[in-house]
């Protein structure tokens, strides 16, 4: 399946790396997005914004299928100024993944 920039797709995130970004993989040749704000076990939707030939990158616009460990974050700065990246993980998740 070919895929464009702006395209709208859903895909089942696997795990994160390490930057905090949800790794999931699309279409039968499991192409590989990292997701930024997705957590591991989750079914997400989101929009193609950059594409290469060994990866993507998506923006996260909805959260279909919830992680367990998903929390609100505490800080009302998160996702602003880049100092976290798991804040929307709970602290069993984030200990975890040390990151």
């Amino acid at each position: 399946m070919k895929l464009h920039v702006g395209e709208k797709i859903k895909v089942s995130v696997d795990s994160i790396n390490s930057q905090g970004d949800g790794v999931a993989r699309f279409g039968e040749e499991r192409f590989v997005f990292f997701v930024p704000g997705a957590l591991p076990g989750e079914e997400v939707e989101g929009i193609v914004r950059i594409l290469k030939r060994h990866y993507g990158v998506m923006e996260l616009t909805d959260v279909l299928t919830p992680c367990v460990n998903r929390v609100i974050p505490k800080c009302s700065w998160y996702g602003l100024c880049g100092g976290c990246s798991l804040q929307h993980a709970d602290y069993a998740m984030q200990l975890a993944h040390r990151l």
